[in-house]
């Protein structure tokens, strides 16, 4: 009895191992999409640009209206796996993301340190006080309730970097003194 204990216990424990390690994977490759999308400006694979509303799956179109009432000029565009739509809302660029069914699949946000969150903005300067945050990315996945991960573009003297933080852990995910500018404050 004590052996097949011991053994439930083990299983549990390397099954929730695997689901912590699952969702850490899901976690990075969330992230990393983000940060492609953050730096270029390109989301999966267009294959229209500025699609009508009426080609778009309409419960993605439902959802964007009813959520999203103060979104201005929004574009519209067709992906491998599925919609998203470009558009201003309260001086923020936002990118929602709809699978091919509609359903919403995530959210990016792009807009400058003013609007980014108190805790946010304190991690970002207790490690990189001498720099100036240019610009913030932030993402949220529907399928990872309660993460949010957001990108932060800073500018220092001499270099400039791109850190990830989530879960109030950050890291760094770019850094160059190559082709750096000297930011305005200098």
């Amino acid at each position: 009895m004590k052996k097949l204990s011991t053994a439930i216990v083990v299983v549990l424990l390397i099954t929730l191992a695997t689901l912590a390690s699952t969702a850490l994977k899901a976690q990075e490759a969330t992230a990393k999409f983000f940060i492609e999308a953050a730096n270029t400006g390109n989301i999966g694979t267009t294959t229209e640009s500025n699609v009508d509303k009426e080609a778009i799956n309409p419960n993605a179109v439902r959802h964007y209206e009813k959520k999203f009432k103060t979104a201005t000029n929004a574009k519209w565009l067709t992906m491998k796996d599925g919609y998203t739509a470009k558009f201003i809302s309260n001086d923020i660029t936002e990118r929602v993301f709809y699978n091919p069914n509609g359903t919403l699949a995530g959210t990016l946000k792009g807009y400058t340190a003013e609007k980014l969150p108190e805790e946010i903005h304190r991690i970002i300067k207790g490690n990189y006080n001498g720099y100036a945050i240019t610009y913030v990315d932030k993402a949220e996945i529907m399928k990872l309730p309660g993460i949010t991960v957001y990108i932060a573009h800073l500018q220092g003297y001499s270099d400039i970097k791109v850190v990830r933080i989530c879960d109030g852990e950050m890291d760094v995910v770019f850094g160059s003194a190559k082709d750096a500018t000297l930011p305005k404050r200098f």
